[in-house]
């Protein structure tokens, strides 16, 4: 679908044909990136926080466990946000009791630890059982049972369920089956039925990984009887928990058709803001389900400290609501669900706006192919996104060699931040739903973490499989060209041979209004672990003897890299890059040390968070080139029109400031590690230069950090302790470069990009 046929079929007047001017006056700070991570956060209005502000300028609020006038106000306040809440999925609070917690996941812990498990008895470890796909009819105990493809915090559920005694099963949905015959649910249990154990079904609204929804109807079915799972109906007591956190941000609610016993969501992936706040709502008629155990401030109406007495409140919400509310964010709530009404109109209008939008990436996916005919992406789904009843805004990929082998998720991100292009990668906390798409046995799982590999890390490949994947997400203000951004992204860096094309030009809505230019810039992200293969050889395989001082590296001499397959190269350029993300200092001849090359990314630049600070939120930093002089003992940083910096390369431990030191702590790919303040006069040096406070940390010489796949002592690099370029990536990288002129604009190899050894000669593109 062209721009034009989206514009017009997108219909007159309102929402999503106002979006352009929604995007200017609303959110006119995305302009410049291509924001597609919705699923993960969507963002808030401007005059979402407006309006806010303006009331909380306006009015006071004190703690609504007071009574004064300004608490009064507040717990009004507070109450008319409940129902706010349940007037959006169309029901009230005869129906429906909302509990606040700090998120979903935290809503889903509140249930799983309180639900009436068990016939309400607790058992012992050696009575747990566990029976995956094997619904277990038997009275004596409650079942919790799961979809395959659930978030992992409602997985997380199935150890306290077990803990007290629950049995536990895990369905797919070719495990579903409804009939015709069933009962009401205010029918009574059958005649000599004893039972009064309690089960909980639980499954997704709709799937994070993939974006599937799953049928509301099934919510009615379990109510009913009529819903069966392998062949075993779910009789009497059964209760449905739905995870409707993902669903929500595009997709319209109805608890009055369907009336799930236990929701949890999370607000800001509604509406972007307040963070850290969700909710758990639970129907009138299971509020018995809940047994309360720990009791907090104001959920109790009496209590003795010195004897074992207590008495809870009488509400749900003032029973479970451990200690003083985040009374300010959920004032925050109202604003948030009226600007969304005001801007959309309608959940309906959302749904159907992004569902386009992924319709148009979905399509335009599938018809890429490179030059020899094979595909280059492929999409995990079920369906071909035109029913938004049954598939939501999100599109979870891998890319494809020309070969049919994968790209790594990892470089597919270095590349979107690039082109200021924000995405999501890995697993997204659904394990099920990633072994299910990328066709993960349990033993792969299980293999790739004896192999090093964990939730949330860069390891994107194990055996050539991938661990993981790419995930795209729209939401109520991503447009058209934002979808059509980011698929010539992919054909832009990926189609092979590579297609002479253009990136379209950055969408005005997109450009920086701040004079920042339109053209994207390699030296925006730090490259040094992009590329893969026979191009490059990693630290390990590079001979060392492992002491501190006793190995060098030189230029133009030929040096034996590889065993087996014997190969000999020359290198021809040697980078030290001593502080991390910024410019390298090139030497013809270097000393190796335990933890490679002497100096090599010994230091790094924090924020004032104590964040390690790369060129992907600092890409000036690229701009600060260092001198190693040796004879002085200094590192020089320079910078053009600012006197340079100087910083001792020796380490004086009797003078170091042993607070500065504690603070800086930062993670580097998700280790932590411990390093040691430069002092005022280098986070001065450095927050002028950034334009952002900031402090330059040295790596303690004490703390040890190692690699996790060789165990070898690692500086603060990312993954090894060398990397070598060879003349063939660089010089493709080149012609890339040259190619996209328009998108890259200047740019120079080999200072900019982080590799410690060139075997050629070097190549600059100013054009």
């Amino acid at each position: 679908m062209s721009e034009n046929e989206f514009t017009v079929s997108r219909g007159l007047g309102g929402y999503p044909a106002n979006i352009d001017v929604m995007r200017d006056e609303e959110f006119s700070r995305l302009n410049g990136i291509v924001y597609l991570d919705h699923a993960g956060t969507t963002h808030y209005a401007k005059s979402q926080l407006d309006l806010f502000y303006r009331d909380l300028s306006s009015h006071v609020y004190g703690n609504p466990h007071s009574h004064h006038l300004s608490s009064q106000r507040c717990t009004e306040a507070v109450e008319r946000v409940r129902n706010r809440i349940l007037q959006h999925f169309n029901t009230d609070c005869s129906t429906y009791s909302v509990i606040f917690t700090s998120g979903c996941t935290d809503s889903l812990r509140l249930l799983g630890q309180n639900f009436q498990w068990s016939c309400g008895k607790t058992h012992d470890d050696s009575d747990l059982a566990f029976a995956l796909g094997d619904i277990n009819m038997l009275n004596d105990k409650s079942i919790f049972c799961y979809f395959h493809d659930c978030h992992t915090s409602v997985v997380g559920m199935r150890e306290l369920a077990m803990r007290y005694g629950a049995r536990i099963s895990c369905f797919e949905e070719s495990d579903v089956c409804v009939t015709t015959d069933g009962y009401s649910r205010e029918q009574s249990l059958p005649a000599g039925s004893q039972t009064t154990c309690h089960h909980l079904f639980a499954y997704p609204a709709m799937c994070n990984f993939s974006g599937r929804k799953y049928p509301l109807q099934w919510i009615n079915d379990v109510h009913s009887g009529r819903l069966r799972i392998n062949g075993q109906q779910l009789g009497h007591n059964w209760h449905v928990l739905l995870d409707a956190a993902a669903f929500v941000g595009t997709s319209s609610l109805d608890l009055s058709v369907y009336s799930a016993d236990f929701v949890s969501l999370s607000f800001y992936k509604m509406f972007g803001y307040p963070t850290g706040l969700g909710a758990l709502l639970v129907r009138t008629d299971c509020q018995s389900l809940l047994e309360k155990s720990y009791f907090g401030g104001g959920t109790v109406q009496a209590m003795i400290s010195g004897e074992n007495f207590r008495v809870f409140r009488s509400g749900l919400s003032d029973k479970f609501e451990d200690g003083t509310l985040p009374f300010l964010g959920i004032i925050a709530l109202q604003h948030g669900f009226d600007t969304l009404h005001r801007l959309t109109g309608s959940m309906a209008a959302i749904s159907y706006h992004t569902l386009r939008l992924a319709k148009h990436a979905y399509d335009e996916m599938m018809s890429l192919h490179h030059g020899n005919g094979q595909p280059m992406c492929q999409v995990y789904c079920s369906t071909d996104y035109t029913d938004d009843s049954i598939q939501g805004a999100v599109i979870s990929f891998n890319i494809l060699q020309p070969d049919g082998t994968y790209v790594g998720y990892s470089q597919v991100d270095k590349l979107a931040g690039v082109f200021d292009i924000h995405l999501r990668t890995g697993c997204f906390c659904n394990v099920g739903a990633c072994q299910r798409y990328l066709r993960l046995s349990a033993e792969q799982l299980k293999h790739n973490l004896e192999v090093g590999h964990v939730c949330g890390d860069a390891v994107d490949l194990v055996d050539g499989v991938p661990t993981g994947c790419v995930r795209v997400s729209f939401g109520y203000m991503s447009t058209f060209e934002e979808s059509n951004y980011f698929v010539q992204f992919i054909k832009h860096c990926f189609a092979q041979p590579r297609m002479i094309l253009e990136m379209p030009p950055v969408p005005q809505h997109l450009s920086k209004a701040d004079g920042i230019s339109d053209n994207h810039s390699i030296e925006k992200v730090d490259t040094s672990h992009d590329l893969t293969g026979d191009d490059v050889v990693s630290g390990d395989e590079c001979p060392q003897d492992g002491s501190e001082s006793e190995a060098s590296v030189e230029t133009g001499r030929e040096t034996r890299l590889m065993t087996g397959n014997v190969r000999s190269v020359c290198l021809e350029k040697i980078f030290v890059y001593p502080v991390k993300s910024c410019g390298a200092f090139e030497v013809t001849e270097w000393e190796i040390g335990s933890k490679g090359l002497v100096y090599d990314r010994e230091w790094m630049v924090v924020s004032d968070s104590g964040s390690c600070i790369s060129q992907k939120q600092a890409p000036m930093m690229c701009l600060i080139f260092p001198e190693v002089n040796l004879a002085a003992g200094k590192l020089i940083l320079y910078m053009s029109d600012i006197s340079p910096l100087e910083v001792d390369l020796a380490v004086n431990t009797e003078e170091l400031d042993a607070k500065s030191a504690t603070m800086c702590r930062a993670r580097v790919c998700r280790d932590r590690v411990e390093g040691l303040d430069c002092g005022d006069d280098a986070a001065d040096w450095f927050s002028t230069v950034l334009e952002r406070p900031c402090r330059l940390v040295r790596q303690s010489p004490t703390a040890e950090r190692l690699c996790r796949s060789t165990k070898e002592k690692l500086s603060l690099a990312n993954q090894s302790q060398f990397l070598l370029v060879t003349e063939p990536s660089l010089s493709c990288l080149a012609a890339h470069t040259a190619l996209q002129k328009e998108v890259c604009g200047t740019f120079t190899i080999g200072y900019n990009f982080s590799t410690n050894v060139h075997n050629m000669r070097y190549i600059s593109s100013t054009n």
